[in-house]
């Protein structure tokens, strides 16, 4: 998609008017508060509202959706699922017939998501792999005169 800007304007009315309402916004801004983005100077908070965009104007998968919050929020695939649940009922919800009709964005599709690994580059507590050191092999000899050898 060319640019998200001319994509948005491309957007039926009904959908456009939703996304910039006061109530959208205040949803956005208490999801941001709950992230501990309280600041609007924090560029973290445009990260919600920016993938929202994204999936009203095709530009991101639905089933895509809850692994970009995940790893742009930089929290787990489960945390993504649910603030994907309250961003559905808060701000998708009201113009999810609008959205599948005449963008043929299905919001039911936000729940296809398998977790995906982060890219490289991000910063996630990765476990090491694990050294499993096997022990030197016997000598099979010895251990057969050993063990016939009789306890006193």
């Amino acid at each position: 998609m060319a640019d998200l800007g001319t994509a948005f304007i491309s957007l039926p009315q009904s959908i456009r008017e939703w996304l910039i309402d006061e109530n959208t916004a205040l949803f956005v801004d208490e999801i941001n508060n709950k992230l501990g983005f309280n600041d609007f100077s924090d560029s973290r908070s445009e990260i919600v509202p920016h993938l929202i965009l994204r999936l009203c104007v095709q530009n991101l998968e639905p089933r895509n959706f809850i692994n970009e919050l995940s790893h742009e929020l930089n929290i787990s695939f489960d945390s993504a699922k649910i603030l994907t649940q309250e961003i559905e009922e808060k701000i998708l919800k009201p113009i999810e017939a609008p959205l599948k009709i005449d963008v043929g964005v299905d919001l039911k599709l936000l729940y296809f998501a398998n977790p995906t690994l982060r890219p490289s580059g991000f910063a996630e507590a990765e476990l090491p792999t694990p050294i499993i050191e096997t022990p030197p092999p016997q000598n099979l000899t010895s251990n057969i005169h050993t063990s016939n050898k009789k306890l006193k």
